[in-house]
């Protein structure tokens, strides 16, 4: 510090920068081709440089300088897409078969040719036809086209060779891929077309049968039929119910989709019937028929339930239907075979008789009969033959007879006859021999007198003088001849007199003659 000449001497502050000597390191990448200018040099090569320098601020200055170089980069790629694929790279995109050649910077800044060599491969072209199948078949689709194949939806199996191999109850739409050797695939739609199984249906007009009926198997729902147990293919089957079964039927539309039902059909037996055996009986009697083996019976001619007494005119065949608990039927048949009996028939000539004349004369009318056997009422019996016309003498007293005749014929029919026998005693009447009309009070009428065997309403009276000549007649038993003839008193003398009587027992008229004497 000194002080100017004149001046006085001042106090000053100087601020003095003390500038470090600067070393500095330099790192420094060149690409190959170019060069790196330092300390009046182009470098081209890679190595350590030292270059002694002047700092701005006069100092020194050491820079070191480590000089890289990286070298230019060329590529080739060969490469390859399949068809309809896009190839990007550098901002472009490459779809077609070709060789393109594409600068580009490291990344260290350097120049990269890339040459792309670039393959272009078809695609695989994949087939197999859509199908059309029935409900629940399997369906094997076959693809060709390519090398390896994929199905979606994943569904059955699927051997090495793509083969897939399902069943499927609905319409079903696969996606089949193929891919080839290059890894390029393609995809097609494969549909399975399934149509639904016919509803075929098997049915009878009833599911319980009795032997021997008739069954009628009727198939609906299918165009065509195959029956299991029968041959051709109608849609009915008529047949006899022998034993239970099951019957079976195919039945397929016109899809040719086929579809099974089956009918399960039991059969019962029918009763078996026991009855009374045929039976022989004479007209007019019972017989009884028992039957069993059944719940319910229908008779015919007539008859019901299971015990029945008939007593038919003429032999009658029977026949009983039972019906059993599951309503089966069976039939059995009895006779009753009818003979006709004898006829008895027997008449007395006469069959009221006097003690005077009991000698009986009998009409034999039996028809039919071969063994005959007569008790009298008298005590006296006959085994014998029987005449048309035979006689038996009863005795000479009053009685009462009852004859009993049985006939019977081969069969052992019979046939009786009763009829009665009456003797009586004589008939009682009073006949006067004279009356005397002389108008006093006794003995003026002539009137016979009957106490028995006669019929007062079958009575006649007749009075004849000598000549013959009727001169009274009356039809009243009760009224007698006064002595008059055509209003005067007749002469005395003997007169001729007749009655005519009718027996009601032996409904037989007689006449009875004889004299009266007229006096006075």
């Amino acid at each position: 510090m000194a002080a100017s000449p004149g001046v006085c001497p001042t106090t000053d502050q100087v601020n003095v920068t003390v500038y470090p000597q600067l070393n500095t390191t330099l790192n420094i990448p060149i690409c190959e081709g170019d060069s790196y200018s330092f300390n009046g040099q182009n470098l081209t090569s890679a190595g350590s440089y030292q270059a002694n320098l002047l700092s701005v601020n006069g100092c020194d200055s050491i820079v070191y300088l480590n000089l890289s170089v990286n070298p230019n980069v060329s590529v080739n790629i060969d490469t390859s897409i399949c068809q309809g694929s896009i190839f990007s790279i550098g901002g472009q995109n490459l779809t077609n078969t070709g060789q393109y050649n594409l600068n580009f910077q490291t990344a260290t800044g350097c120049d990269s040719l890339v040459t792309i060599n670039l393959t272009v491969n078809q695609l695989p072209s994949p087939n197999c036809n859509s199908v059309t199948i029935c409900e629940l078949d399997t369906v094997i689709l076959i693809p060709s086209g390519a090398q390896n194949y994929s199905w979606s939806p994943s569904l059955g199996s699927t051997n090495n060779q793509g083969v897939l191999t399902v069943s499927l109850n609905s319409t079903t739409n696969f996606i089949l891929t193929g891919s080839d050797n290059n890894n390029c695939s393609n995809s097609i739609p494969v549909t399975v077309i399934v149509n639904p199984l016919p509803a075929i249906q098997l049915t009878s007009s009833q599911m319980n049968y009795c032997f021997g009926d008739n069954i009628t198997l009727q198939a609906s729902g299918g165009i065509s039929y195959d029956w299991l147990q029968f041959s051709g293919s109608s849609t009915q089957q008529d047949l006899i119910a022998e034993s239970n079964n099951v019957y079976y039927v195919s039945g397929t539309d016109a899809n040719n989709c086929s579809n099974i039902d089956s009918l399960s059909v039991e059969v019962f037996p029918n009763p078996i019937l026991q009855i009374t055996p045929s039976q022989e009986i004479c007209s007019g009697e019972i017989a009884q028929i028992n039957v069993s083996g059944a719940v319910n019976y229908i008779w015919q001619p007539n008859g019901n339930g299971s015990s029945n007494q008939f007593s038919p005119s003429t032999s009658t065949l029977y026949t009983v239907t039972g019906i059993d608990a599951n309503g089966c039927e069976g039939t059995i048949t009895t006779n009753i075979i009818v003979y006709s009996n004898p006829i008895a028939e027997l008449q007395a000539q006469p069959s009221i008789t006097t003690s005077d004349s009991p000698e009986i004369m009998f009409i034999n009318s039996c028809s039919g009969a071969t063994l005959y056997s007569i008790d009298y009422g008298d005590g006296s019996f006959s085994n014998e033959q029987l005449a048309p016309l035979f006689e038996h003498l009863y005795p000479y007293n009053e009685g009462n007879y009852q004859v009993f005749l049985l006939v019977e014929n081969e069969f052992g029919c019979k046939d009786s006859t009763t009829i009665y026998i009456q003797v009586k005693g004589d008939d009682i009447y009073y006949v006067p021999n004279t009356f005397t009309p002389d108008g006093d009070e006794f003995n003026n009428m002539f009137v016979p007198v009957f106490t028995n065997g006669f019929d007062p309403a079958n009575f006649q009276l007749e009075i004849y003088n000598r000549w013959g000549e009727l001169i009274f007649q009356s039809l009243n038993s009760n009224e007698g001849w006064n002595g008059f003839y055509n209003g005067k008193l007749s002469p005395i003398g003997t007169y001729f007199w007749k009655v005519i009587y009718k027996n009601p027992d032996l409904d037989d008229y007689k006449v009875v003659t004889g004299h009266v004497n007229l006096i006075r």
